[in-house]
């Protein structure tokens, strides 16, 4: 720095004012921005070179560490299927379920007359075991964070791809029940500069086996109200869509909001299944 001692004595002159025997900075400037810059100009010049990895990962759909065998609630409503049913589906799994015979009778009774097929169907759903039960449910009850979770289920499981195509449909927006969690990043530049934007939770699997594996899935997220419009949710969205499902090409990402009507979502939902599985 020494060798630079005329050029720093020319600039402090220039940057300051004497005041009697003080000598102060220049009232427009501020002196703690000139000393870095002078500091700046004599550090060394250095450069970096930055590498990603992606490696691949594994996750289970159920963390039965943290599973529980009974549940006390105040919040019914907010698990599927509901209570009758889901003890209907453990004594159905064992073989000792039968529907009642006066709902029975009625059901029948119901399909067999035109435009009743909704009832009978409702209070089948009521009273039985549930028709899908064997597509989904990996663990019972759901416990789900809205009633759009719960519509999404009761729409998706009985659409005739899902039977077709040999799909199952699974609940995955517990944090405390699954190891299905994405770590979601930005791009910062042009280059491979990443920031990381926060660990995602989706809410549903559509998937389809090959074997005991997992062959291929459509991850699906319902979202609502103000939860759609959270920044983070934004970034955290557009990194699924425009780089997890092309950095792992056998998972496709469907996003639906609660301004959809119900139709609507069936729609979106058997479009994505049959883009993504039949073609």
């Amino acid at each position: 720095m020494l060798d630079h001692r005329k050029s720093l004595e020319a600039l402090f002159a220039k940057i300051t004012e004497r005041d009697g025997v003080a000598r102060y900075f220049k009232k427009n400037l501020i002196g703690s921005l000139v000393r870095a810059n002078v500091r700046r100009a004599f550090a060394e010049e250095w450069h970096y070179r930055q590498k990603s990895e992606w490696l691949p990962e594994s996750a289970s759909l159920l963390s039965v560490s943290n599973f529980r065998p009974e549940i006390v609630t105040t919040e019914e409503k907010r698990y599927y299927p509901s209570r009758t049913v889901t003890e209907n589906i453990i004594k159905d799994d064992k073989g000792e379920f039968s529907l009642p015979s006066s709902i029975q009778q009625t059901i029948d009774v119901l399909e067999k007359e035109p435009n009743m097929q909704e009832q009978a169907r409702q209070l089948r759903e009521k009273y039985g075991s549930h028709p899908q039960k064997d597509r989904s449910f990996h663990y019972l009850p759901y416990r789900t964070d809205s009633n759009l979770e719960i519509d999404f289920l009761k729409e998706t499981l009985p659409l005739p791809e899902i039977g077709e195509l040999n799909l199952e449909v699974y609940y995955n927006g517990d944090k405390t029940l699954t190891d299905l969690h994405i770590n979601c990043y930005e791009r910062r530049s042009e280059g491979d500069d990443w920031a990381y934007v926060g660990k995602y939770t989706p809410d549903f699997l559509i998937l389809r086996r090959k074997g005991k594996s997992i062959d291929r899935a459509v991850i699906v997220e319902t979202k609502g109200g103000p939860y759609a419009r959270d920044p983070k949710f934004k970034k955290r969205r557009a990194f699924m869509e425009k780089e997890f499902s092309k950095r792992n090409p056998k998972f496709s990402y469907l996003y639906l909001e609660d301004e959809l009507t119900s139709e609507e979502r069936k729609q979106k939902t058997r479009a994505a299944i049959q883009k993504f599985f039949a073609a």
